[in-house]
């Protein structure tokens, strides 16, 4: 089945950095994003390499909208709680290239998963993680709670 990245992520622009679903399976996704000076965090001539993350939780998130959609669920949010060990191998982020995001679960709990994550440029690898994240099960139920809480 072929998804778009608008209704995967419940993200709206300018907000949604990951530009195209290139792979996924039971337990991986990737995803190809491209970096220009129209980029949301382009600024100096460049993109910080702390916006890795982002684009890799992102990315992550393809992974749960395409499982949301196979269970014929509605796209709910999810959250980005920690990362193991966030390594930026470049300061900058280069522009006017695509990148890959490869992001493979390795851990899934209840409610809680880890992916290990890939930012790649060729076979260079720009960035790399274990992002933590938690996907609550009701979203209504979990807000409603925080909101009381």
């Amino acid at each position: 089945m072929t998804y778009s990245v608008e209704e995967l992520l419940p993200h709206s622009a300018p907000m949604i950095l990951v530009d195209r679903l290139v792979d996924y399976g039971e337990e991986h996704v990737v995803a190809e994003i491209d970096l220009d000076d129209q980029h949301p965090f382009f600024q100096d001539g460049a993109i910080p390499g702390w916006v890795g993350i982002e684009l890799m939780a992102q990315s992550v998130g393809l992974f749960a909208g395409i499982e949301q959609r196979k269970n014929n669920e509605d796209i709910t949010v999810g959250f980005l709680v920690g990362t193991r060990r966030y390594e930026a191998h470049v300061p900058v982020l280069p522009v006017n290239v695509t990148l890959r995001a490869e992001c493979y679960r390795i851990m899934q709990e209840d409610e809680l998963s880890v992916f290990q994550c890939s930012l790649m440029l060729g076979d260079k690898v720009l960035a790399e993680a274990k992002l933590n994240t938690f996907k609550p099960l009701d979203p209504q139920q979990y807000f409603e709670g925080v909101k009381h809480g």
